[in-house]
């Protein structure tokens, strides 16, 4: 099933009417995925003491989580909900029928988003090692901490180009995968011949998604100020509003994939 390239009004709209049609389903199904480990993270925040360093590892193991354990089911269900949608069939799209798919094809599509963090993880590292072990020697009389802030800003902002680029290209692996029932190696190949010269079309669209979400970051900076005192709310909220943006996410990849 694949159509022609969509314009970013189009998948926009494609974006809102799968969230409409199948809003309550999808977003109960990833609140109740996504909830347990926001809430040990506001917990945490809340009760803990925590030095700098604790926070930092508190968080990337959070995004560890998020993107090895339940970025696959996500986009498993977001690309079959945009299946439905697709087929005229948004009726059956009930939470039980989302429970009852989320881990089709788990293993693959752990594998395959594994492997995509890896490269990722890899190119930055062979952009920061060059950039940081002079710096790390030439420096004197600096705050370690400080240091590998520096080090760190200097080569994300090295290596957002490069990574850009090859995770436009391997993006799709994973509705691939979803859709096809192909192999790692298959989803891999198949993304890559899909993508190709299409770097700007879809990193244009990825941009304005953002671009379109801004607001809520401003409001999220907003309430921040409101809630001072009273953090719970402001955390609930945006416990209510995570899987929104979560779900437009996959459901962008989904869209773009068809």
């Amino acid at each position: 099933m694949f159509f022609r390239p969509m314009s970013f009004g189009e998948i926009m709209d494609g974006i809102f009417r799968s969230l409409r049609k199948t809003f309550w389903p999808l977003w109960w199904f990833l609140f109740l995925f996504n909830v347990p480990f926001e809430l040990f993270f506001v917990l945490w925040d809340a009760i803990s003491d925590k030095p700098l360093n604790a926070e930092i590892i508190l968080f990337l193991t959070f995004l560890a989580i998020y993107l090895l354990l339940l970025v696959p089911v996500f986009q498993q269900v977001c690309t079959n909900v945009v299946i439905c949608q697709m087929k005229g069939e948004e009726e059956k799209v009930s939470l039980k029928y989302l429970f009852s798919i989320s881990f089709d094809r788990y293993g693959k599509l752990f594998l395959a988003n594994g492997l995509i963090v890896l490269i990722l993880i890899v190119l930055g590292l062979m952009i920061m090692f060059p950039i940081g072990l002079p710096f790390l020697l030439l420096s004197t009389g600096t705050v370690w901490m400080d240091q590998v802030m520096t080090i760190l800003t200097i080569s994300g902002l090295m290596w957002m180009i490069p990574a850009s680029y090859i995770w436009i290209r391997i993006s799709l692996v994973l509705p691939a995968i979803a859709v096809e029932t192909a192999s790692v190696k298959e989803g891999f190949a198949r993304s890559w011949a899909l993508t190709r010269k299409s770097y700007f079309s879809l990193i244009s669209k990825w941009l304005l998604l953002l671009i379109f979400q801004i607001p809520v970051y401003f409001l999220s900076v907003y309430l921040s100020e409101i809630f001072v005192d009273a953090q719970f709310f402001y955390d609930l909220i945006f416990l209510l509003i995570d899987p929104i943006l979560i779900g437009m996410v996959h459901v962008l990849l989904s869209l773009i994939y068809m």
